[in-house]
């Protein structure tokens, strides 16, 4: 198994899934509020690109403070074990996994259009969180059935969310701003 892998793990996932599900609910807020391609395409991209620099630096941050609260910690003698951290490494596992994810729920766009595209996008984004559950699950050493059904579940429940918002938000904004 490889240390350097389960050591970003946190990351991974958290970018792999939180790519899927923003750039899935970008896009398909896109596809429904307006049928132009290049739009779509356009908002997916800039969204991917935006979303991975924004999950880098947070992931770069985050683990700072957190290694630094370590190192207060261990000053004072503390025999809590902490993690390794290394806020580059996390920063570019977060990045390199919210990218290469945020790019799967727009392919669809480059090669169909309409709802095929939509639903082609929504179903590679599902397909993508269950392989993440069963992948987890594996490394973690528990039930791949079970952690990717996990994976699942949560991500389409946050992919129905954004949904309902992408709905309703235009409906509600066209009646406040006339």
């Amino acid at each position: 198994m490889n240390i350097a892998v389960l050591s970003r793990l946190r990351e991974i996932v958290f970018g792999v899934q939180d790519g899927l599900i923003s750039n899935v609910a970008l896009t398909t807020s896109m596809a429904i509020a307006t049928e132009n391609l290049s739009s779509i395409i356009i908002a997916g991209v800039t969204g991917a690109i935006a979303g991975t620099f924004s999950m880098a630096s947070g992931a770069f941050l985050s683990s700072r403070a957190e290694a630094e609260v370590s190192s207060i910690t261990e000053a004072k003698g503390s025999d809590e074990k902490h993690p390794i951290l290394d806020p580059l490494k996390d920063s570019v596992a977060m990045g390199v996994s919210f990218l290469v994810a945020a790019l799967i729920p727009i392919a669809p766009y480059f090669l169909l259009n309409g709802s095929t595209a939509i639903w082609c996008s929504i179903l590679f984004t599902l397909i993508s969180l269950f392989l993440l559950g069963l992948i987890k699950g594996y490394l973690v050493r528990k039930n791949v059935l079970k952690s990717g059904a996990e994976v699942f579940l949560i991500g389409m429940g946050s992919a129905c969310i954004g949904y309902i918002l992408g709905e309703s938000i235009p409906v509600v904004l066209s009646n406040i701003v006339r």
